[in-house]
């Protein structure tokens, strides 16, 4: 009977020692949770089936022991290489220059904003002619990363570009609103564009972002390069940041970078940020849920014609759900 219950205590330990294990380190990377809900799972388990003797009792505790130790060098290793994590508390770090989310102005129904003079972030001894494209993995959060190559004919497609349907990016969502050009609210917007790269499906070079920020915001810049390679023949250096604050999903806006070496930037030179934003919408970062602004001045700038034509001149609107009505 003793035997018993030491055993049902020790299956219970073992299950409460696994799930706390598991939680702490799901929540800090998926991918180390993972392995060691495994490793906790191929060592725990075997030894709490059946009865416990004395000698696979002091097997048990030698084996939590071990992962004990192992996690303890685990926390210690990540702590000492600064590993970090997407943090709802912390501010958005931007990987180069000195670029900060709170020196941005707020979004004023403009596409973008010129950052350090137009001058790119690049470190010129980081420099190289050969074709090359980078992706970062996702995050915890599901959420891209920097992505850059020098944009050349070497890497440009040769085929037209399929559809990509599938992706469902962070914070992605189907909303509508009729006074947007096309209906949707958000596009599968590349980070660094099709025509640049030819990288269409890959989940590491796709953002939930607004139809503002995908066709008056980057798709301007992703043009101004691609006519540059194809005219020249010269490489770009190109790099796109999303920037997210804390644990959003969906990101504040885009960095773009470009600038081509062999012409000293005289052909090719920009360092801007694109707002991830769309005129008449309020959108909740963190979720990528949206609402209609109630009441907004706005120069009308990314509407459709028709709806250009119903206000004319005037800048003030009101829209309520399916309808849009001037302000008397």
């Amino acid at each position: 009977m003793k035997t018993k219950r030491k055993t049902g205590a020790l299956r219970l330990v073992s299950l409460v020692y696994a799930l706390a294990v598991s939680f702490f380190f799901v929540s800090t990377d998926a991918n180390a949770g993972s392995l060691l809900i495994l490793f906790s799972g191929i060592v725990l388990l075997p030894l709490t089936s059946g009865k416990l003797d004395p000698k696979n009792e002091k097997r048990f505790f030698r084996a939590v022991a071990l992962i004990s130790v192992f996690l303890l060098v685990f926390g210690i290793v990540f702590f000492v290489n600064g590993y970090d994590r997407p943090d709802g508390e912390k501010e958005p770090v931007y990987c180069e220059g000195n670029f900060s989310l709170s020196e941005i102005p707020a979004f004023s129904d403009k596409a973008y904003v010129v950052l350090n003079g137009n001058v790119p972030y690049f470190d010129p001894s980081q420099m190289t002619a050969e074709p090359f494209e980078y992706y970062s993995p996702l995050d915890g959060y599901g959420r891209c990363g920097v992505a850059e190559a020098y944009v050349c004919p070497e890497i440009m497609p040769e085929s037209p570009r399929e559809a990509i349907t599938s992706l469902k990016p962070s914070g992605w969502n189907r909303t509508e609103y009729d006074f947007i050009d096309g209906g949707l609210l958000y596009n599968r917007c590349h980070l660094i564009g099709f025509q640049l790269s030819g990288e269409n499906a890959n989940e590491r070079n796709v953002i939930t972002g607004t139809r503002f920020l995908n066709v008056k915001g980057m798709l301007p810049f992703e043009n101004e390069v691609a006519s540059y390679v194809r005219q020249t023949r010269n490489g770009v250096f190109y790099r796109a940041t999303p920037v997210f604050s804390g644990a959003e999903l969906v990101c504040r806006g885009v960095v773009i970078e470009a600038y081509s070496p062999k012409d000293g930037g005289d052909g090719v030179c920009f360092n801007v940020f694109c707002y991830n934003e769309q005129p008449g919408v309020r959108i909740d970062h963190l979720t990528g849920n949206s609402s209609p602004e109630k009441t907004r001045e706005t120069d009308l700038n990314g509407f459709s014609e028709e709806m250009r034509a119903v206000f004319g001149k005037r800048k003030e609107f009101v829209y309520r759900p399916g309808v849009l009505a001037k302000v008397a």
